[in-house]
C-alpha cells in the first residue's frame, strides 16, 4: 500500500487487490483520492467523478514505482465523490437483547483504517463475550469495553490525528523531497507522531474536548 501527499493539497491511498485478472498480467487496483474541503469547495463537485480532472489535478504525482495520473487515466470503474462524515459517540448501544457493532455503533472518519479494524475488535470482543456470558450481560461487558475505546477514536479522527506525521514532515519540508526521514524529524519523533494515544480516557459526551488527544 502507498500513501501519498496530504489532504491540503490531495492524498491519496493505493493498494493492489488483485493479480492478473485477465489472463494477461493486468492487475486489479484501488485507490482513494481524499481532497480538503477547501479545495472541494472551490471546485465543481460533478468534476471530482471525471477522470480528466483528477488526471490534472494529480498530474505532478509521477514517481519511478508508479506514474499516478495514468494509473488514474485507466481506470475503468466509475469514480465516486462522496463526504468524509462521522456521527458524535453515542451514550448507549444495547437495548435489551439487540446491541450495535461497527458503523452501526461508531461510524468515524475513513483515516488510519480504523473504521475496518475497529469493526474486527468490536466482533472479536463480541465473540468472547458471548462464549461466555448470557446474552444480555454479553452485550454489556462488550459495550462496557468497547464503546470508551471507539468513541475516543471518532474523535481523534475527526481531528485527522493519523495523518498528523505526514502533515508535519510536509509541513517542514515545505513538500521538498528528502532522502532520509531522520533529515526531518528524530526517530523518537517519528514514533511519538506515529502513534496516535487513542487509550488515554475515555471520550465524555459532557466534555467533548476530552477525547482530542494529540501529542506535545
Amino acid at each position: 500500500m502507498a500513501r501519498v501527499g496530504v489532504p491540503s493539497h490531495g492524498k491519496l491511498v493505493i493498494y493492489p487487490v488483485k493479480n492478473n485478472v485477465n489472463a494477461q498480467g493486468d492487475q486489479l487496483i484501488n485507490w482513494v483520492a481524499e481532497i480538503d474541503s477547501e479545495i472541494y469547495k472551490k471546485t465543481e463537485a460533478p468534476a471530482l467523478q471525471h477522470k480528466e480532472y483528477l488526471v490534472d489535478f494529480f498530474a505532478s504525482r509521477k514517481f519511478d514505482w508508479i506514474n499516478i495520473p495514468e494509473l488514474i487515466g485507466q481506470s475503468v470503474a466509475p469514480i465516486i465523490s462522496m463526504p468524509m462524515m462521522d456521527r458524535d459517540p453515542v451514550e448507549r448501544w444495547q437495548s435489551g437483547c439487540i446491541t450495535l457493532i461497527g458503523d452501526a455503533a461508531h461510524p468515524m472518519a475513513p483515516v488510519g483504517s480504523n473504521g475496518a479494524g475497529q469493526a474486527l475488535l468490536d466482533a472479536y470482543s463480541l465473540s468472547v463475550r458471548l462464549a461466555e456470558d448470557s446474552v444480555e450481560e454479553a452485550f454489556r461487558a462488550y459495550e462496557n469495553e468497547r464503546r470508551p475505546l471507539t468513541s475516543n477514536i471518532v474523535m481523534t479522527d475527526r481531528q485527522g490525528i493519523p495523518d498528523q506525521l505526514i502533515d508535519i514532515v510536509d509541513r517542514r519540508t515545505g513538500g521538498r523531497a528528502f532522502a532520509k526521514i531522520e533529515e526531518v524529524l528524530s526517530p523518537e519523533e517519528a514514533v511519538r507522531w506515529a502513534t496516535p494515544d487513542y487509550q488515554a480516557r475515555p471520550w465524555d459526551s459532557k466534555n467533548q474536548g476530552a477525547g482530542l488527544l494529540t501529542h506535545a
